[in-house]
């Protein structure tokens, strides 16, 4: 399997092993169904302090870190800035894209340099749709991490 993170990140990132098809979300899926997972991927190269999202924003997108550390933030109703935790490769941010629609319930900013690998709602829909065995997968996964 090709992982073009490597490609992407250049020298500036220090990039996990895991490829974004190797995630633990996606640890039943076929192998066809890693490479394609892989290659429809959307990458971003962050710096650090860019904001990835922010609280508020419409959930629509997961991301998969793949070097680097995101830290997450919550603002209070009174104005207090809480962190929250510090993610970092191998580390899935906002799963619950998976389960519901709605707003990121916090702010993710990167600590420095940071390649994430995702998918939009959207896109993760299509991908389910044209792939049939990936959102049964990927739901009986959830279910046992929750468990």
């Amino acid at each position: 399997m090709t992982c073009l993170c490597k490609q992407i990140a250049g020298n500036d990132i220090e990039l996990s092993s895991t490829c974004i098809g190797s995630f633990w979300i996606f640890q039943n899926l076929a192998p066809e169904d890693i490479e394609l997972l892989s290659r429809k991927a959307l990458r971003k190269k962050m710096i650090k302090g860019q904001t990835l999202f922010l609280q508020g924003d419409s959930a629509d997108e997961v991301f998969f870190i793949k070097g680097g550390r995101i830290k997450l933030t919550k603002v209070l109703e009174d104005g207090t800035e809480l962190m929250l935790d510090i993610r970092q490769a191998v580390d899935i941010v906002e799963e619950n894209m998976f389960f519901e629609e709605g707003q990121y319930p916090v702010s993710a900013v990167s600590l420095g340099e940071t390649l994430t690998c995702g998918f939009t709602r959207s896109q993760f829909e299509e991908l389910v749709l044209q792939h049939p065995m990936i959102g049964p997968q990927v739901n009986k996964t959830l279910s046992e991490r929750i468990s």
